[in-house]
């Protein structure tokens, strides 16, 4: 009896040997299955399901056209790939200082640095599209950068695609998500772009490219409009657009200046 009940034990653990490496390999299985069946993002990690670390700030550009060097239309009409390395500088100081010199006068000192610094900002922060205009002065909500059609532009911090849309005032334009561990949810926007490399909820990484310069939208010239928002919490994002007689206060609760964002967030 000892012997049988021995021998009935034996097979009922071997049974339930069985019955786990059978789980255990469907469940392997499955997990494979799992891990392939999410959303395929190219060259983007998706190793963990947390929001994208901010990690810190860089500028959308590396470069920018020498403009101040160039004399002809000819010359500034080029697209980028049709530039060479002599044709760019290292992207100028946003100096509020060197601003407020007449560009007519820049312009008679042939000041190159000083005329490429000018061009480059061609619109200042709440400023209005007048090259002699500083900032607080209208209601241009960013910065336009005057660049050459075609120039790479790069994410200015870690975050997420949140959309990518196009209208007729800022035509095609990217709007990424980034998340400051200490200041909160700020949004960032590149503005009349010829062509956009990012699809919605892609993870970015500091400096990783999104599109290129364009002239889509509302503008005359190739250029990137870039802005920084503050959330608006409970609601949709949309690049802030100050309305007729919005207030500095208002002006200020929701965007932010995106070269000082930059400046201050480059060391993060």
């Amino acid at each position: 009896m000892i012997k049988h009940t021995l021998l009935r034990n034996i097979r009922a653990l071997r049974r339930v040997h069985a019955e786990i490496l059978v789980a255990c390999a469907i469940g392997i299985a499955c997990g494979m299955v799992i891990s392939r069946s999410g959303p395929m993002e190219g060259s983007v990690i998706r190793t963990s399901r947390t929001f994208p670390a901010f990690d810190h700030t860089v500028f959308p550009v590396s470069r920018v056209p020498n403009w101040g060097a160039m004399h002809s239309a000819a010359e500034w009409n080029r697209p980028y790939d049709q530039m060479t390395g002599e044709d760019f500088v290292a992207t100028p100081g946003y100096d509020l200082e060197k601003f407020s010199t007449p560009f007519k006068l820049v312009v008679s000192r042939q000041n190159t640095e000083e005329i490429t610094r000018r061009l480059f900002y061609s619109t200042k922060f709440l400023g209005q599209y007048d090259i002699d205009a500083g900032e607080y002065t209208g209601t241009h909500p960013g910065v336009d950068l005057k660049l050459a059609f075609g120039t790479p532009v790069g994410s200015i911090a870690g975050g997420r695609v949140y959309a990518v849309r196009s209208n007729d005032i800022l035509g095609t334009h990217v709007i990424i998500e980034h998340r400051h561990p200490r200041d909160g949810t700020f949004y960032s926007t590149y503005a009349h772009l010829s062509s956009v490399t990012v699809r919605k909820n892609q993870r970015l990484r500091p400096g990783q490219t999104i599109g290129a310069v364009g002239m889509t939208g509302n503008t005359s010239a190739p250029h990137l409009h870039l802005q920084v928002d503050r959330e608006y919490r409970g609601v949709t994002h949309a690049p802030y657009q100050p309305t007729d007689g919005a207030s500095l206060q208002e002006m200020q609760q929701w965007t932010v200046n995106p070269i000082r964002f930059i400046e201050r967030y480059a060391g993060a």
